[in-house]
């Protein structure tokens, strides 16, 4: 995909390729997230695959811990036991052996589905713009993993259920509506 941007061409389906060659029916492809399109773009123009490989996983290791680091702040953390954790978790046992290991549309997913629970989050407090959100809750659920959606959706319940304890009723509308805005993308 990315040799066919790099060559203008943008491929929807390609009756040629192998998987059923329909690549945007095929969400896991993840063709309307802009940070893909650019991944597509940057592993063509890498030799090695294993290099190109890790360059991926290595960015979204980072975004899982600076994604960490933030929501722990959100929720009151300390800042060094924040960074601890946000550290810890990206090369700990499950994320590192699974998601980063073997499965890195996984990865992905749950680094763009902890910096959306983050947005939300401050959304939910009054504090974020709603755009904001908007932005980051469309790249979590065009990223091209169906557990990125649900965790999209689930993460949003719970906020809503806290707002909802807090009778706060005009920030769940506007929960609502930005999440509902960012389902779209889907």
């Amino acid at each position: 995909i990315g040799t066919e941007l790099r060559a203008g061409n943008w491929l929807m389906v390609n009756p040629d390729a192998w998987i059923g060659s329909n690549y945007a029916g095929e969400a896991a492809y993840g063709l309307y997230n802009p940070v893909n399109l650019a991944n597509y773009i940057l592993t063509s123009l890498i030799e090695d695959l294993s290099v190109a490989a890790l360059s991926l996983i290595e960015q979204f290791l980072a975004l899982f811990a600076l994604s960490t680091y933030l929501l722990c702040r959100e929720y009151g953390a300390r800042r060094i036991p924040s960074i601890v954790v946000a550290l810890a978790l990206p090369y700990s046992g499950f994320t590192l052996f699974y998601e980063a290991g073997g499965w890195p549309s996984g990865m992905m997913a749950v680094a763009w589905v902890t910096l959306f629970w983050w947005s939300a989050l401050r959304l939910s407090r009054g504090r974020a713009n709603p755009f904001v959100t908007f932005v980051i809750g469309a790249l979590t659920i065009s990223m091209g993993n169906p557990y990125a959606a649900l965790g999209a959706v689930i993460v949003l319940f719970g906020l809503a259920v806290s707002v909802i304890i807090d009778r706060n009723f005009r920030r769940l509308a506007v929960l609502i509506i930005t999440g509902a805005c960012a389902g779209t993308a889907a």
